[in-house]
């Protein structure tokens, strides 16, 4: 239940987060005009406010500590108690409205900092591209998307055909350059939503998310072109054996989708090198 909801919230766009917790703040705002100024509720705001702040963004977070500081703060003065000042009223509504704030924006930070750690422990450090860990995390993520809605992804491998020769001839410094000019070309002629990864050594990955043979094909041909361009205009004897499938159905596991990319991609390497096979899964008409 708990991972549903999780799941559930992390696939909102902050839009959809704030219109949700602001809906969720004025049923516990109501909850709390019912409930009088005798039994505490303020349990229950932040819950909406630790949404906000995780789900949404920092200032969708001040947003519904606003909201629940005045939802508490009517709250009060519709309920006809009379404090002893006053002002006591407002400054029990301001001290809310702090406490809520602070709790947002702990919530903010934290999350951030997660963010940027879960960010460094899944990227290359060379390349800037996704590393083995975070490439998998992704494709999970992805798989599980294009199941539920029934639409079709790509997935390439390919392997650099004579790097060693970059190595143990221009040395290795060359050939961190070399990986970091195939990770730059292929950023700039794929999609933003395309995800790039160096799964360790001359081992690239790239999974086109919701993209057809057709539409996969011409955006990989072209990739595959400047990559080749990038190559010779570094004098770099270097060519690629790329394997691709699109799955049209997606196959039991994800590991049974890596092992028919990465068989693919294998076949080319050992039958000709500096070529690019594309096949659909399971085997329809392209």
């Amino acid at each position: 239940m708990i991972n549903a909801l999780l799941e559930f919230f992390e696939e909102r766009t902050p839009l959809s987060i704030f219109f949700i917790t602001v809906g969720i703040t004025s049923l516990f705002g109501l909850l709390d005009h019912f409930l009088g100024p005798e039994l505490s509720s303020a349990i229950f705001y932040i819950i909406p406010i630790t949404i906000a702040a995780w789900f949404g963004s920092y200032r969708i977070g001040i947003a519904i500590c606003f909201l629940a500081a005045g939802f508490w703060l009517l709250s009060d003065i519709s309920s006809g108690h009379e404090y002893s000042h006053p002002s006591t009223i407002y400054w029990n509504g301001f001290v809310r409205l702090t406490l809520f704030l602070i709790i947002s924006h702990l919530f903010s930070l934290f999350r951030e900092r997660l963010r940027v750690e879960e960010a460094a422990a899944d990227t290359d450090s060379l390349t800037g591209a996704a590393n083995f860990r975070g490439f998998y995390a992704q494709l999970d993520r992805y798989v599980h998307h294009a199941r539920r809605y029934k639409h079709p992804l790509t997935l390439a491998y390919f392997d650099l055909d004579n790097f060693k020769t970059v190595n143990d001839t221009l040395g290795h410094s060359a050939g961190d350059q070399l990986l970091i000019t195939v990770v730059t070309t292929l950023t700039q002629h794929m999609r933003k939503t395309d995800i790039i990864a160096r799964l360790g050594g001359d081992e690239f990955a790239v999974l086109l998310t919701e993209t057809s043979f057709a539409d996969a094909n011409s955006a990989f041909q072209h990739a595959h072109q400047q990559l080749q361009e990038a190559m010779d205009s570094n004098n770099w004897p270097v060519t690629f054996s790329v394997g691709m499938v699109t799955f049209n159905e997606l196959t039991e596991s994800t590991k049974e989708m890596i092992k028919i990319v990465d068989e693919l991609m294998y076949g080319v390497k050992k039958s000709q090198k500096n070529a690019l096979c594309h096949t659909s899964w399971p085997n329809l008409e392209n």
